[in-house]
């Protein structure tokens, strides 16, 4: 649903929306349809939640007005050219991220546990943890003061990242490593004895299929070794330079954001937010988090925080895949 947004900008509050009716009546009903745990994990309600998103934005920047008339005299501040940042900030964070807000810890939808994960000494596992507990401890206060989920913020943006690169990346290396296998059977390849026992290895990381009885250094393994041994046997093409940056973990969220690795394999509804949420000329949230960069948004707001959250479950749960 999409309505004419009437704003009024105010130095006390910022961006605010005057005409809250059709507003609250698209929450109420999407806050109540994903509710319900089958909708909640549906790949497709999800996809089409975020499609109605994305056609509100395109729609508010042709419609929406702005009442800067509280504002017109502080000198250096141009309002007009913040406002398209401010409809895809009011639109993911203020209507999607209260959908996931109102919604996230409901029964059914509730995080009851997570799966083990380990990035080194970190324990991703227990990071995601402290996350939802801390998200759901600040949404308890929410009707007091305005309320800011610092910890919780942080830990989802980094999990984003993380998570999507190794879920990618995870996709590609099933793909190579049983075209490789498939060469070895066909006798089109021929391994010698280290390389076989990295074949292995790298089946029981991806493939989950076999079991070796050594020890490699997983990083090492996984990169450095990985792309040596699909280089070698031309499994991929060395040309490729974002296929390089993603299998030895080189490459940063923007860039991976923008490549085809990326766009091949994500559903291009989730392709879109995820570019309104982290690229550099829309909100750039992960960075501007990193930096402390918010200027007249605020990204630490518990609505962003769920928004977050809702993001990094649909890449746990594998419902932004094409």
């Amino acid at each position: 649903m999409s309505f004419i947004k009437d704003f009024k900008f105010t130095k006390e509050k910022g961006l605010i929306l005057l005409n809250t009716i059709e507003r609250d009546a698209f929450l109420k009903e999407k806050i109540q349809h994903f509710s319900n745990y089958q909708n909640y994990m549906s790949k497709i309600e999800i996809l089409n939640l975020l499609q109605e998103i994305l056609d509100m934005c395109d729609y508010d920047m042709e419609t929406a007005t702005f009442d800067n008339s509280e504002i017109s005299g502080i000198i250096g501040f141009n309002p007009t050219e913040h406002s398209n940042k401010m409809i895809l900030y009011y639109n993911s964070v203020v209507m999607l991220g209260t959908i996931y807000l109102n919604t996230f810890n409901l029964i059914g939808n509730r995080l009851i546990g997570v799966e083990d994960g380990t990035n080194g000494p970190i324990s991703t596992s227990s990071m995601l943890s402290n996350g939802y507990n801390e998200l759901l401890s600040k949404k308890q206060l929410m009707h007091t003061d305005s309320i800011n989920a610092y910890g919780a913020t942080l830990i989802f943006a980094t999990l984003i990242e993380k998570e999507l690169k190794s879920k990618i990346k995870r996709t590609y290396l099933n793909e190579y490593i049983t075209t490789l296998q498939t060469k070895i059977n066909n006798e089109e390849i021929i391994l010698e004895h280290d390389e076989l026992n990295l074949l292995i290895f790298l089946q029981s990381q991806y493939l989950k299929d076999k079991v070796p009885d050594f020890i490699f250094d997983s990083v090492y393994a996984t990169t450095t070794a990985c792309y040596s041994l699909l280089t070698k046997y031309e499994i991929i093409d060395r040309n490729d330079n974002d296929l390089r940056k993603l299998i030895l973990n080189q490459i940063t969220l923007n860039p991976f954001l923008s490549s085809n690795l990326f766009k091949n394999k994500a559903d291009y509804r989730f392709v879109k937010m995820a570019n309104i949420l982290f690229n550099t000329d829309k909100l750039n949230l992960r960075n501007n988090l990193a930096h402390c960069n918010f200027g007249y948004l605020n990204y630490y707001n518990i609505s962003a925080t769920a928004l977050l959250y809702g993001v990094l479950m649909m890449i746990l749960k594998d419902l932004y895949l094409s």
